[in-house]
């Protein structure tokens, strides 16, 4: 919008994606939609390919998926403390597949701690997340725009259809 233009692109997948495979296809999958080019950082989640034992993180990400949560934690505030100074309007987009829903949950959290006073004002006013298939979508409060889109086929709605605020059956419109 006229506030400012998106000037950096970051992203994260979600469980049960390898680096080569999945990962490579998310990552130029969302570049192509910026054909002005603005930086594209992409973080992998690692998983280990075993979907049961990936699924355990879910209940308590912070402490079960550390480093993806604290890394993405740690890129949030260097980007609040440093973006303004290079481009007081530039826009950030975040985009998380499934698993990274919930990680952008809980380092978005994270950055509400008292402490992140200068990231949180920065996130509110800066930065766009849009999900798909979050296993725990971004609320709106903490961010400028937070887009979660879900497929009546996704099978992430078994953890998290207490998230839904229509009945999936009863959206006519097309996604």
């Amino acid at each position: 919008d006229s506030e400012g233009i998106i000037g950096l692109v970051t992203f994260q997948n979600g469980i049960k994606n390898t680096f080569e495979g999945e990962f490579k296809q998310m990552s130029q999958a969302i570049i192509d939609q910026f054909p002005e080019g603005p930086l594209c950082i992409g973080l992998h989640n690692a998983t280990t390919g075993n979907l049961g034992k990936d699924l355990l993180r879910f209940s308590n990400e912070r402490e079960k998926n550390e480093r993806s949560v604290y890394s993405l934690c740690q890129m949030i505030k260097t980007f609040a403390d440093h973006l303004p100074k290079i481009n007081p309007n530039l826009v950030w987009a975040h985009f998380a597949h499934s698993e990274g829903g919930l990680i952008a949950n809980v380092a978005l959290a994270l950055c509400g701690e008292s402490w992140l006073k200068e990231t949180r004002e920065y996130i509110k006013d800066r930065l766009i997340t849009a999900t798909y298939g979050a296993v725990k979508p971004i609320p709106e409060e903490p961010v400028l725009t937070a887009l979660n889109t879900y497929s009546n086929k996704d099978v992430v709605l078994l953890l998290s259809k207490q998230y839904i605020d229509k009945d999936l059956d009863k959206i006519t419109q097309m996604p």
